[in-house]
């Protein structure tokens, strides 16, 4: 350490010290007043340069600042003097403890030798105590085994002894009971003694079995009577000591008692006591899970065969306990729902505790719990099935009743669309557009309500979750799949036959004919929410399918047989979309061919008045808001592939019936700009749709009228334009022909 080399320099310097005082004193004066000095400048120097802190720069700095205190007129002959003679001083101090060092490096040499010596005499003697350890663990080896062999011989030559005294004594007994006396008599009353005639009577019952009952039926009779009272007897001690709780003295009888057949009566006695006052609480299942943990180390103190009696225990509390609770429980099935949960919640719980008391390990056969169960549930089990099935037929319709209820809708036996209707619906249509009569669907319909509904598809969606828990947990294994597929078959019923199909039904009727009488009112048409809700439902259904129905019959012949069926009816269904949306169309683009006929004026695209203002049409504008209104809709309910085929549909019919009622008028040059500007009106709306297919029938719609406006001898560089030049010379001769000046300019010959 750092300090230690600052004292080896102090010791250096002050062993110089010495020597000067031993000079110029006497030695006992020099030696007294050299070792006061010696005291002072060895605290001094030792405390300064034992610092742990200790700093060499520091140190030269105060030396040099004391250097110039003492001679401050020539600072550095003061300083260098001071450094020189702290510089001999150090390499004396340094001499010094070199020679100290020497003398304690000797010292531990000698230490060392003595302590290695040490050892080697303790390896020496230690050496010695282990072989003597040896030789003592052999010979104390020897002597136990001599011991062993003679205890064992003594027992072997005391055995045949003992067995011929207890012959001696049940030879002495028997010969009493043949001569008609009672033997054991004295013995039973002395308690000391009784389990000497217990044992004793034990062997003689087992002899007395073996004798011809018409020789010896009187010995056998008075052995057997002894045998009886001596039991009960015994099982009486039994009882007593269970009383007072005194274990000891349970064991003992209960091992006395274990050969006899009344031994069952000494279990059973105390399977019932320690049933009395247990069950005060109001969780049955705690109460046996507590009381058979806390006789279970009771029982293996007390009995030799704590297994069997603990089996016998629990046998009890399952089939006397808790078949009672589960009984009354159970005993209401007025209620099926209710009855179900409960039933489901009971079979869980005892479920339950069977495995808690497997992981005490209670009993050795793991199975044996799971027998108890299953005979208290048998009877419920295999009525289940048949139950939940009802219920769950039962609960689906009121679920949907409930719902038509809160519409106001009465559900009738409907067949769907036949043909007979088809052709009714035909027949109104036709007269409609003869006689502008307009036909009601209202009798057909629920005036235009949708007979949909998520939260009621949720709601048995939710009925069915819990409803396959249970028949996860109650249905038999080998039964337990097919039930899985039965309930499938159900809910596919109850959501997509009997109330996703009835709405479709309803719905389709509920769309208006696509004949309309002048000044109809626009249709209101809600088969588009139909369609969206319908869809949405098929996505819930689809997803509990996935996520809680086909995980449980996964690997089976049922899981495909479940998906082909759900796959036929939502096949089935989206024929029914279909011919609802195409029948949506239909009424939407007759509203708009009915009221372009009934009220564009010829007038509109052949105004007497060239001056007046180019606008749009009004029934343009009535055509287009309408448009604009039914494709939000749309645009709401509908999406991805579906809402592009529906647009696209939509677009070509408007296009279409655009394309032929402009077909129906003449046009002068004020009116060709009228038309124009409705043309455009229209691709206004069909460009907010984002579809560029429809818009290239309107641009190429709107260049036919541009026809109808150019001047005559423009006609054939309009015609050769990047729109026309594809369409079929037919189109384009047909659409300038509607041009009032056709015949008198000679524009066949422009083209």
């Amino acid at each position: 350490m750092p300090y230690m080399k600052n004292i080896m320099v102090a010791a250096t310097f002050l062993d110089f010290q010495v020597n000067i005082f031993f000079l110029l004193f006497k030695p006992r004066d020099g030696l007294r007043l050299l070792t006061c000095v010696y005291k002072m400048e060895l605290q001094t120097l030792y405390k300064e340069l034992s610092q742990e802190q200790f700093n060499c720069d520091a140190y030269v700095e105060s030396l040099a600042r004391k250097a110039n205190t003492a001679n401050p007129k020539s600072p550095l002959d003061s300083i260098a003097s001071a450094f020189k003679d702290v510089s001999s001083d150090l390499k004396v101090l340094d001499m010094h403890l070199k020679k100290k060092e020497r003398l304690i490096e000797e010292a531990c040499r000698k230490v060392e030798g003595e302590h290695w010596e040490m050892v080697a005499l303790l390896l020496e003697k230690n050496e010695k105590a282990s072989e003597i350890l040896s030789n003592l663990t052999k010979r104390f080896t020897n002597i136990s085994s001599g011991v062993t062999f003679l205890g064992y011989g003594l027992a072997k030559a005391d055995e045949p002894r003992s067995r011929l005294v207890e012959k001696q004594e049940l030879i002495k007994y028997f010969a009493e009971f043949l001569s008609g006396g009672q033997p054991l008599s004295d013995v039973i009353s002395n308690k000391t003694k009784q389990f000497e005639a217990a044992k004793a009577i034990q062997q003689l019952s087992l002899i007395a079995e073996e004798l011809p009952k018409n020789e010896y039926g009187n010995v056998r009779k008075n052995i057997m009577k002894t045998y009886n009272d001596i039991e009960r007897i015994l099982i009486g001690e039994f009882v007593s000591a269970l009383e007072t709780g005194n274990i000891s003295r349970m064991k003992e009888v209960a091992n006395v008692l274990s050969p006899f057949r009344g031994y069952s009566d000494c279990v059973s006695a105390y399977i019932e006591h320690s049933q009395r006052g247990a069950f005060v609480g109001r969780d049955i299942f705690f109460d046996v899970k507590s009381l058979s943990e806390k006789n279970a180390v009771t029982i293996r103190e007390i009995f030799h065969n704590p297994e069997h009696v603990m089996a016998r225990f629990i046998l009890n509390l399952y089939t006397d306990r808790l078949l009672k609770y589960i009984e009354d429980r159970l005993s209401d099935r007025s209620d099926p729902e209710r009855y179900l949960a409960t039933l489901f919640e009971m079979h869980t719980r005892v479920t339950n505790l069977s495995d808690e008391l497997s992981r005490l390990e209670l009993v050795s056969d793991s199975s044996y719990l799971a027998t108890l169960r299953g005979k208290i549930f048998q009877s419920y089990l295999e009525t289940y099935p048949r139950i939940e099935e009802e219920y769950l037929q039962t609960k689906f319709r009121l679920i949907l009743d409930k719902f038509y209820s809160s519409k106001g809708h009465e559900k009738r036996q409907f067949s769907g669309i036949s043909t007979i209707s088809e052709l009714k619906r035909e027949v109104q249509a036709a007269i409609t557009a003869k006689t502008n009569i307009q036909f009601s669907s209202s009798d057909l319909s629920s005036r235009g309500e949708i007979l949909l509904s998520e939260e009621a598809v949720v709601i048995i969606l939710q009925e069915s979750k819990q409803a396959l828990k249970r028949c996860h947990v109650l249905s038999y294994p080998n039964k337990r799949i097919e039930a899985i597929a039965s309930h499938s078959e159900l809910l596919l019923e109850a959501i997509l036959s009997n109330h996703l199909n009835y709405a479709l039904d309803i719905g389709i009727q509920s769309i208006p004919l696509s004949e309309f009488p002048k000044g109809a009112q626009p249709p209101q048409i809600t088969f588009y929410d139909t369609v969206h809700l319908g869809t949405n439902i098929v996505h819930l259904l689809g997803k509990h399918l996935a996520d809680v129905v086909l995980p449980m019959i996964r690997g089976s012949a049922y899981e495909e047989q479940v998906m082909d069926r759900k796959e036929a009816i939502v096949t089935s269904l989206e024929g029914k979309f279909q011919m609802g949306l195409d029948r949506s169309i239909s009424a939407i683009i007759g509203w708009i061919r009915s009221t372009l006929q009934n009220e564009q004026r010829k007038a509109d695209f052949k105004p007497e008045n060239d001056d007046q203002l180019a606008m749009p049409t009004p029934v343009c504008l009535k055509v287009s808001r309408f448009m604009e209104r039914e494709i939000g809709k749309i645009k709401t309910s509908l999406d991805g592939r579906n809402l592009e085929a529906v647009l696209t549909e939509v677009g070509i019919r408007f296009h279409r019936t655009i394309y032929d009622h402009l077909q129906q008028f003449q046009f002068n040059s004020a009116g060709a700009v009228n038309a124009m500007l409705d043309v455009s009106e229209y691709r206004k709306v069909i460009d907010s749709w984002k579809m560029p297919s429809v818009l290239a029938y309107f641009d190429a719609l709107y260049a036919l009228c541009n026809l109808l406006v150019v001047r005559p001898d423009n006609l054939r560089q309009v015609r050769s334009g990047e729109l026309l030049a594809a369409l079929d010379n037919s189109i384009i001769l047909s659409f300038v022909q509607l041009r009032t000046d056709f015949k008198t300019s000679k524009l066949f010959q422009n083209l």
